[in-house]
């Protein structure tokens, strides 16, 4: 299974589906070896989808899970 991951330069882009800042896509073997994959330069935050939601991580708190609510 392959693990998409959306870096972005800017945070919050999971935020009501805004697209802030450059943002690039990478892919990995899994989800636990995109966490630990260094980002790409000048990129703060990142976005994993997964069922029911997605990974969204934010400096300086790290990866989270935010449920699907529709405000993505």
């Amino acid at each position: 299974m392959t693990t998409r991951v959306i870096y972005s330069t800017s945070g919050y882009m999971h935020k009501n589906g805004a697209q802030i800042g450059r943002q690039c896509e990478r892919s990995f073997g899994s989800i636990d070896i995109a966490k630990r994959a260094p980002f790409p330069e000048d990129c703060v935050s990142a976005f994993i989808p997964v069922e029911n939601g997605c990974l969204v991580y934010q400096a300086p708190f790290g990866w989270a899970f935010k449920e699907n609510n529709g405000a993505y």
